[in-house]
This record gives structure tokens, C-alpha cells and sequence, in this order.
């Protein structure tokens, strides 16, 4: 990234938790929205309200991994049917292919499966690049990418873990991330699962220090010139799970933690756009104290009750018992005796939805 360049710079807007909306020279790219609903059954909800949405003249969207958080039908089917065709959608090449086909069958016009490590070009309307994206997968479903947006490059590891550094180091070679510096790393930084029962804090202290433990791993390999802290602006906000809030890393001491070792951090409301230019990555810098104070606080309310919790009916388990053998017929009658067996001997907990 050059200061002196004199060209039109890409912008960043926010949409919540780890959406965003990227643009440059004719091209829109959505990555991971979620505006619409709750997740995981009602046990997330966004940490913020989603902001205004206008899908008009979106060219791209990329799809991180098939978790609610990330991959919201929903609100996917906020963008007008008549406008699908015109929109390429690009998710990393699966088995089963379920995000893909689902994205086909709503009428999106072309939809890239791509290979680990493989550049896209994002082309506008009339055929220009405008920039060019990677993708690669990574453990349990998720994937991350590399963007190169006018010159801006953009590495978003999003849910994914690695391996340790070395795992790290190897995923940025995949990516082409090592040939010059990042601008931007934007990376998880608090745990967003089921991390114990209520009375185990300390499991869930040990987790919430794993993260960061992962995210000054990312920050030192890559040596991006600016983080943001980011997929983590959710809130357990079940009555059943609502305990789990309790220690969320701290966004300030997480952004304070990314200046000692050499990025600037900075963060953005839901619905802010800045340029990514050096001015803009200052202003965005500026917001950090006021942001992590509106976070923290907003924590506080869910914990303390003030933020209603939602809840759920209660089920009989009988019905649980019918959707179980439900299930289980409709796996027997799609698989052979001997694959049948092997998946009862193999997963010994199984989820019908």
C-alpha cells in the first residue's frame, strides 16, 4: 500500500460480527452477512443491531464456512431475486457441496468451488479487475482468504485455526501472503462456542487466553500493518447460555495487545465505511477507545440481566424420541447395512434436524 498513490482507494463497511462490504473500481464484495435472526437455535444474537442494508449493485459475495453466523439464509434472501444472476458467489470447494447447491438453487448466477490457494479475479460489469481473492480451507469447515483490492491486502483468517505457527506460516505461503505485507489482518479474538458448565469460569478463562494466545501467533507471523479484532461480536444471549459471556476477552486490552507487538489495531461501528487509505486506517484507529468502551458495556447488560435473554418451549421427549428415530430411518434407508453399522460403531452422537 502506497500513500503517494493517487488512485481512487478501496473502502471497508461493517455489517456486524464478521460481515463485511468491500468495494473498488465497479466491484462489491459481501463477505459472511448476517443481519436476519438469531443462530445455533436461538443461543446467539448479534452483539449490536445489524445496520441498514442496500443490496443494490453487490458483484461478489464469499461465503467463509456453512456456521449460522457466517452463512445465513436469511439474509441472503434479502438480496432482491432479479438481482441473483448478476452476483458470483465463491466458497471453498466441499465434499457435499451443500452452500454451494443451496446458493444455486436461490438463483445466484455463478458460483465458484474453489481450489485452496487458487486467485479469483473480481471483475465489474465491464470486465475490469478490480481485485483478486484466495481462499483456503482450514479445520472444521472453515475457511479463510486473501484480497488483494487495489492494493490493498487483505488477510481474513476469520474462525480458522491452525496448527501452531508453523501451521500459520504454511497457510500464508498457500495464500501467496508472504510476497508483502498485509495491510489488514482481520481475525477472531474471543471464543465463540460452548466453553464449559456455569460453575467452570477458570475452563472458560483458559479458552478466552487460548484465543489470544492464537491471535498474537497471527500477528507476529504476518506482521500486518494494521488488526482488526473482529467474529467474536456475538453474544450468548439464551437464558440457557447466557452465563458463557463472562469472559469474553476484552476488546481494548485486545487491541492494546496488537500495538505492543507492532500493528495498529482499529475497529468500526456497525454500518461505519472509512477508505483504506492511510487516513482512513488512522480514523478507524481513533474509534478504538470509544468502541471498545460501547462493547464492553454492552456485555455488561447481557450479563447483568438488563438485555432480556431469550427462551425456548419446552419439548417433550417423546417428540425428541420421534425426530431421533426419524432420523435414523431416513439414514438407514440412504446407506447400506454395513455403512449403517460402521457410522453407529463410529459417531456415537448423532443430530437430526
Amino acid at each position: 500500500m502506497s500513500s503517494t498513490d493517487l488512485r481512487e482507494w478501496p473502502t471497508i463497511s461493517f455489517l456486524g460480527h464478521a460481515g463485511f462490504d468491500l468495494r473498488h473500481a465497479g466491484v462489491r464484495l459481501i463477505v459472511d452477512p448476517w443481519f436476519v435472526g438469531t443462530a445455533f437455535d436461538n443461543g446467539w444474537e448479534l452483539l449490536f443491531p445489524a445496520p441498514l442494508f442496500d443490496p443494490d449493485g453487490i458483484t461478489h459475495l464469499w461465503l467463509s464456512h456453512e456456521h449460522p453466523d457466517h452463512f445465513s439464509p436469511p439474509t441472503l434472501r434479502l438480496i432482491p431475486p432479479d438481482s441473483r444472476a448478476a452476483i458470483t458467489v465463491i466458497v471453498q470447494r466441499t465434499e457435499d457441496r451443500r452452500v454451494a447447491q443451496f446458493m444455486l438453487d436461490q438463483g445466484y448466477g455463478s458460483v465458484l468451488e474453489v481450489h485452496d490457494g487458487v486467485p479469483v479475479s473480481l471483475t465489474n460489469a465491464s470486465g475490469d479487475v478490480a481485485g483478486r481473492l484466495s481462499t483456503l480451507s482450514c479445520a472444521f469447515g472453515d475457511s479463510c482468504h486473501l484480497l488483494d483490492l487495489g492494493g490493498v491486502r487483505i488477510l481474513n483468517t476469520n474462525d480458522c485455526s491452525f496448527e501452531g505457527r508453523t501451521g500459520f506460516t504454511a497457510a500464508l505461503k498457500q495464500l501467496g501472503a508472504t510476497s508483502e505485507r498485509i495491510d489488514l489482518l482481520i481475525t477472531q479474538f474471543s471464543y465463540a462456542n460452548w466453553v464449559g458448565n456455569p460453575d467452570e469460569v477458570t475452563v472458560r478463562q483458559a479458552f478466552a487466553e487460548h484465543k489470544l494466545d492464537l491471535l498474537w501467533e497471527q500477528v507476529q507471523a504476518a506482521n500486518p500493518r494494521h488488526v482488526f479484532p473482529c467474529a467474536s461480536y456475538i453474544v450468548f444471549g439464551h437464558e440457557e447460555n447466557i452465563y458463557l459471556n463472562d469472559c469474553i476477552n476484552d476488546l481494548g486490552a485486545v487491541c492494546e495487545g496488537v500495538r505492543e507487538r507492532g500493528s495498529v489495531p482499529i475497529v468500526l461501528r456497525n454500518g461505519s465505511s472509512f477508505p483504506l487509505s492511510p487516513a482512513g486506517f488512522t480514523a478507524m484507529n481513533a474509534l478504538v477507545p470509544e468502541v471498545s468502551v460501547e462493547v464492553r458495556n454492552e456485555i455488561a447488560r447481557v450479563l447483568s440481566g438488563s438485555r432480556k435473554a431469550m427462551s425456548s418451549p419446552i419439548i417433550d421427549p417423546q417428540e425428541l424420541l420421534d425426530v431421533a428415530k426419524d432420523g435414523l430411518s431416513r439414514l438407514r434407508r440412504g446407506l447400506t447395512r454395513t455403512d449403517f453399522f460402521l457410522m453407529q460403531t463410529r459417531v456415537p452422537v448423532a443430530v437430526f434436524e
